[in-house]
């Protein structure tokens, strides 16, 4: 519970300047902001570009070894990590992407009298992983049992509202329906 590196002037551990430093070194490129600095390349072209920056200089004095194998401070934000690796084309892309599916679930759930349990399940264990990926930056571009438990259960979910909403009648638009099953 007692961490030195979460002291009152440290709450965020310091995920507030590594935040920062992302989002200022991006924003310093109109070809990153544009097009990211790529998934797999991104810490390279920050270490070049921003060498003096704090989530280089922190990995290079606190962890040399890592600093040597091309590592630096990692975003902590997986949202923040599209628009680092992506650019603002991959942040529209995935917000394209991720409202689309929304709108299925929510097509689903609000035209429905009783939604399957399951639907809502998935819905509701997905929301959390969205919502706890705000604090790390393991969902999108890496291989991780966060983001495989993501896109499997999101594959769940699509698949299982797709088949739901197929099964209500097209001639109902606005009103609710029962539980086909």
């Amino acid at each position: 519970v007692d961490r030195p590196s979460t002291e009152e002037d440290n709450i965020s551990n310091n995920r507030f300047e590594i935040w920062k430093d992302y989002l200022e070194i991006t924003f310093d490129s109109i070809k990153a902001v544009i097009f990211g600095y790529g998934p797999g390349s991104y810490m390279d072209a920050i270490k070049e570009a921003s060498p003096d920056s704090f989530i280089v200089s922190k990995i290079k004095d606190a962890y040399p070894a890592m600093y040597e194998r091309g590592y630096i401070c990692d975003t902590h934000n997986s949202y923040l990590s599209i628009l680092v690796s992506a650019g603002m084309i991959g942040v529209i892309v995935m917000c394209l992407f991720l409202l689309v599916c929304v709108k299925k679930v929510f097509l689903y759930l609000f035209s429905m009298k009783k939604p399957k349990g399951s639907i809502i399940a998935l819905s509701m264990l997905i929301t959390v992983i969205m919502v706890t990926v705000f604090f790390d930056s393991d969902l999108f571009f890496k291989c991780t049992d966060t983001s495989m438990i993501f896109w499997i259960l999101s594959g769940f979910l699509m698949k299982k509202v797709d088949s739901e909403l197929e099964k209500i009648p097209a001639d109902t638009e606005q009103g609710h329906v029962t539980d086909t099953e």
